[in-house]
C-alpha cells in the first residue's frame, strides 16, 4: 500500500482506514518503527478498528515522517497513474476499478 493510494482514497471519500493501516504495515516491513507507524499498524488487529484511532495515528505517522496531504487533484492524479500502473501489470482487483 502506497501513501498516494491513501490519499486517492481520501480525495475520493472512499473508506481509507483499512489502507492507512495497510501503508503503516507495509512501513514496518521495510524498517521504518516509530511508535506511531507501530500503532497504527497494530489497529489492523482489531477486529473494528475504531476510525478515529486510526486517524489519530494516521496524522502522527505523517507528522513523523515529516509528509503533508497533497491538494486534492494531485491526489487524484497520483492515485490514478497508481491504478493505471495496476492496471497494465495485471494486480488491479475487481474492487479498485469501481
Amino acid at each position: 500500500m502506497t501513501l498516494d493510494h491513501v490519499w486517492g482514497l481520501k480525495a475520493l471519500s472512499k473508506p481509507y482506514d483499512q489502507a492507512c493501516i495497510d501503508w503503516a504495515e507495509q512501513l514496518l516491513i521495510n524498517g521504518n518503527s516509530s511508535d506511531n507507524v507501530l500503532i497504527l499498524a497494530s489497529l489492523g488487529l482489531d477486529k473494528s478498528p475504531e476510525r478515529n484511532e486510526v486517524d489519530k495515528y494516521f496524522e502522527r505517522a505523517l507528522q513523523d515522517l515529516r509528509e503533508t496531504e497533497p491538494e486534492y487533484f494531485d491526489a487524484i492524479k497520483k492515485y490514478a497513474l497508481e491504478l493505471c500502473h495496476k492496471a497494465v501489470e495485471g494486480h488491479l482487483s475487481q474492487e479498485e476499478t469501481i
